[in-house]
């Protein structure tokens, strides 16, 4: 347990999947003493259904605050301890905010955790540095924490912030399986991105459907339609599957579900993505879990990290009696489970509200705020004015307008492309095309 407890916790995020580690975090950090506020930060995309707080755990929606408001000394200082759930963008603003505030008093100033919310695929340097200037880096990996050591030594950062703690949801104890009858597929909101991609894989999962009919075959999407996450998704399998099931008869035990990952592991015998962190629940769980590699290997699907896990494969390769199989040297690199890394957080934030309490003061971490030095943003706030100078984040109102055109216009482009003046996502079969929708033809 936490010698030093903090009295008052604030979690503050922008989108479930940051909620629901967020979460976890706050209940290992909690002791019986601790208060714990949730606050969403303000934003027009970023909104939580009633599904998405239910599924949180949440009795309420949490209340929403922009930045301006929650960067005050005096709601600050009202918490020992903040946990940061925000993208790199936002992340580096708030600690811009956070230093500007405390510069020149940090008495009773809380101290800041940042942390991730699943798997980093790509950017994770870029990541690691919107994030440096927390008094505490969360990692999901000893493999990350080795690159985090490294990226600071190379800034000439003597001391390090990281603490491989992994994902704070992963928890064996927490998934009981059952008898294991069906196969699931884990969908993001962006990878794959392209309509034809995504109808590749209801198809090859109608064929598995098929090829199994006494087992469940799960799609599950990763939200619902109108919910928000951090990825935007802008081709819903459920309009895909709906394409499908207008062209011929979807096979019975074929199903679309937006249960809890964890409900759906209790009976599944193969868990299957593309690059989904709901593949290391799923091996937490022990469930045989298998990456796909249907489309390629690189960084944009994610799947790179998979790389010598002993888990990649294609459609052809699944059926209901896979074998569970992980290397065990990617699992060392790559997954942090048990109590240790809980402990050793518990303990690092402990002594850091000892040092507060001591000195009286803590002092700020870094003024290399998402790994620029103080020259460099110096030099640009004062020779390109202030639109620059909040940390490179804002832009100028021109390209402001115009980056929201070339939105409007791609948005267009994907209706006219994609949905055209007929309904629909996929092209209708020509009279001569006999290939049937999950037949080889799209395999």
């Amino acid at each position: 347990m936490m010698s030093t407890a903090p009295r008052a916790l604030l979690l503050l995020a922008r989108h479930d999947s940051f909620f629901k580690a967020g979460l976890h975090l706050a209940r290992q950090l909690s002791g019986e003493t601790t208060r714990t506020d949730v606050i969403a930060l303000r934003s027009r995309g970023a909104r939580l259904s009633p599904g998405q707080v239910a599924a949180l755990g949440l009795e309420s929606k949490p209340r929403m605050l922009s930045l301006r408001d929650i960067c005050e000394r005096p709601f600050l200082t009202d918490y020992d301890v903040v946990l940061l759930g925000l993208d790199g963008r936002n992340s580096r603003s708030f600690l811009r905010r956070f230093q500007d505030v405390f510069a020149s008093d940090t008495r009773r100033r809380p101290v800041v955790l940042c942390y991730y919310p699943g798997v980093v695929s790509r950017f994770l340097l870029e990541g690691m540095q919107s994030r440096m200037s927390a008094d505490l880096v969360l990692l999901n990996s000893p493999h990350d924490c080795v690159q985090y050591d490294a990226m600071l030594r190379g800034m000439g950062i003597a001391v390090s912030n990281g603490l491989a703690t992994g994902l704070s949801y992963l928890d064996a104890s927490r998934c009981r399986r059952g008898a294991g009858n069906s196969i699931v597929f884990f969908a993001q909101p962006t990878v794959p991105p392209a309509v034809h991609e995504r109808a590749y894989i209801v198809a090859r999962l109608l064929d598995v459907a098929r090829k199994h009919p006494r087992h469940r075959i799960v799609l599950k999407p990763r939200h619902r339609p109108g919910e928000h996450t951090l990825h935007r998704d802008r081709c819903q399998f459920a309009d895909v599957v709906n394409t499908f099931c207008a062209r011929d008869r979807l096979p019975c035990n074929f199903t679309l579900s937006y249960d809890p990952v964890e409900a759906l592991l209790q009976d599944a015998a193969v868990a299957v993505t593309v690059s989904s962190s709901a593949a290391l629940e799923a091996l937490v769980a022990g469930v045989p879990t298998r990456i796909l590699t249907d489309f390629g290997i690189h960084e944009n699907l994610g799947n790179n990290f998979f790389l010598d896990s002993g888990l990649l494969c294609t459609f052809d390769e699944i059926s209901v009696d896979l074998p569970f199989v992980l290397d065990e040297r990617w699992s060392k690199r790559h997954l942090k489970l048990g109590s240790n890394g809980r402990e050793q957080l518990v303990a690092r934030v402990a002594g850091l509200l000892r040092e507060r309490d001591e000195r009286g003061e803590l002092p700020l971490r870094s003024a290399r705020l998402g790994g620029r030095s103080a020259e460099f943003r110096a030099f640009v706030g004062r020779e390109f004015g202030p639109a620059f100078s909040d940390d490179l984040d804002s832009r100028p109102w021109r390209r402001l307008w115009w980056r929201w055109q070339k939105r409007l216009l791609g948005a267009a482009l994907r209706h006219l492309v994609f949905r055209g003046p007929e309904k629909g996502l996929l092209p209708a079969p020509r009279p001569a095309d006999s290939v049937r929708p999950g037949g080889s033809g799209h395999g």
